[in-house]
């Protein structure tokens, strides 16, 4: 796996993490 590959999906995951955890608050 590249660094760009790791970086695109840990921002994927912290941005669906939000998506999901944001409207709960």
């Amino acid at each position: 796996m590249t660094p760009e590959f790791v970086i695109g999906f840990a921002r994927q995951s912290i941005e669906l993490t939000l998506a999901i955890s944001l409207p709960m608050l």
